[in-house]
């Protein structure tokens, strides 16, 4: 069951970012709840975030969440996150996540997946916010000095 509440505020936290937003989106792995894609650079591929948001009546397990982790991964995206709507939900999806990277395989889960609870995503702080929509957006920070250019001595001839 989507809470659709929570896909509500992982959009609308993408929107104030001035990120691309795409909903319940489905690259042929499986749906997706919200995905964010960012530009950073134009010589860089686009950068792919996939959203999941749980609640508590969600009842996730081991198999369940490998379930989410193959589909983002055979989806393209380049981070996973997981939103809860409570802290202890949260808590509890880490640690499945540990008990993944504990048996030992190739893959470290949490180079890919992240963890946040609806709290920790809507309450970053206003100023950092801005700054960030604006580094997407492309734009450059008033109080940023241009870069300086470096000169180096060459040595005299004949020495």
């Amino acid at each position: 069951m989507v809470n659709r509440s929570l896909v509500q505020a992982i959009v609308k936290a993408g929107e104030d970012l001035g990120v691309e937003v795409e909903e319940f989106r489905n690259k042929g792995a499986g749906e997706v709840d919200v995905i964010w894609r960012m530009n950073l650079h134009p010589g860089l591929p686009n950068l792919n975030v996939g959203f999941y948001a749980i609640s508590e009546e969600d009842q996730i397990d081991i198999p369940d969440l490998t379930d989410l982790i193959g589909r983002g991964a055979l989806s393209a995206l380049d981070r996973l996150v997981f939103v809860t709507d409570t802290e202890e939900e949260k808590e509890m999806i880490n640690g499945l996540v540990e008990q993944f990277d504990n048996i030992g395989g190739r893959l470290k889960l949490d180079k890919f997946v992240t963890v946040l609870s609806e709290n920790e995503l809507l309450t970053e702080p206003g100023a950092r916010a801005e700054r960030r929509a604006r580094t997407m957006r492309g734009e450059q920070p008033a109080h940023r000095r241009p870069p300086r250019t470096v000169r180096l001595r060459q040595k005299p001839h004949g020495v």
